[in-house]
């Protein structure tokens, strides 16, 4: 319980900006009682300073620089407090949210923290590697013998002209079998298959439905 107490006060104040901070405790039982001793060492408060990102069209710095900002931050506060979880964690974060909008080859380097000689501010800069947007420009499908493909498109039509990401080939697949389902067919499969045109962004879906029993 000690270790987790000195630990949670250790955490605590990492995460307010306190990334130099170390506790040293130390215990002892009387009489049936536990004794416990914490000494916190605070080290510096560190603050962001220049934050910089490099490679980024899709979104501007200004944008982008808010993840670095501890959950807690307010405009009131002043300059944002350095805290290592979350800067460490950036590029993960804007990796996904590339990756919502079709950039599924983005990649987001490490950040690279520059310090002041005394460790009370730290520069970050982070390059972004964005690579090409691929949006689903057509939607095929083939096996359907007892519905039209006016009625598929229909149920499909909302995929199309939207940013590619990994679950959009579920969706299409689901949405394909879910329509099958409501006319009649409960165990109706659907295979999609991808493609890719790297030069122009394009993605084709392309479904193979095996109708089963109505």
């Amino acid at each position: 319980e000690v270790d987790d107490m000195a630990f949670q006060m250790e955490a605590y104040a990492i995460n307010m900006g306190y990334p130099f901070a170390r506790v040293r405790w130390q215990y002892e039982v009387k009489d049936g009682t536990l004794h416990a001793t914490f000494d916190l060492n605070e080290g510096s408060r560190v603050e962001l300073g220049e934050i910089q990102f490099s490679g980024n069209t899709r979104y501007t710095s200004e944008e982008l620089t808010p993840f670095l900002f501890p959950s807690t931050h307010t405009k009131t506060q002043g300059n944002p407090a350095f805290v290592d979880g979350t800067v460490n964690g950036v590029p993960g974060s804007i990796a996904s949210l590339y990756r919502g909008l079709g950039h599924k080859d983005v990649k987001v380097d490490a950040p690279v923290l520059e310090w002041n000689q005394d460790k009370t501010v730290v520069n970050v800069s982070i390059q972004i590697h964005e690579g090409t947007c691929y949006m689903i420009r057509a939607l095929h499908w083939n096996g359907n013998e007892s519905i039209p493909d006016s009625e598929i498109e229909t149920a499909t039509l909302r995929l199309n002209e939207t940013p590619y990401f990994p679950r959009r080939r579920f969706e299409f697949g689901k949405a394909i079998e879910g329509f099958f389902a409501d006319h009649g067919f409960p165990d109706a499969q659907v295979e999609v298959e991808e493609t890719f045109h790297e030069d122009s962004g394009d993605v084709e879906l392309a479904a193979t439905i095996k109708e089963g029993l109505r």
